[in-house]
């Protein structure tokens, strides 16, 4: 296992300043998922739920 894997979930940061928007992925009946960028190194994907 590669010594990056290990830290996945180490920190997530807790500012929504901390992330932007990148594109929409997906759409459901109650969200839609989203490509995201953060501070860090990693791609995230966030699921919005509309409510």
């Amino acid at each position: 296992m590669a010594a990056d894997s290990q830290n996945i979930g180490a920190h997530w940061p807790g500012n929504k300043d901390d992330y932007v928007l990148q594109d929409a992925i997906g759409v459901g009946a109650t969200a839609t998922v989203y490509r995201v960028r953060g501070s860090s190194k990693y791609k995230y994907v966030f699921e919005i739920l509309e409510g």
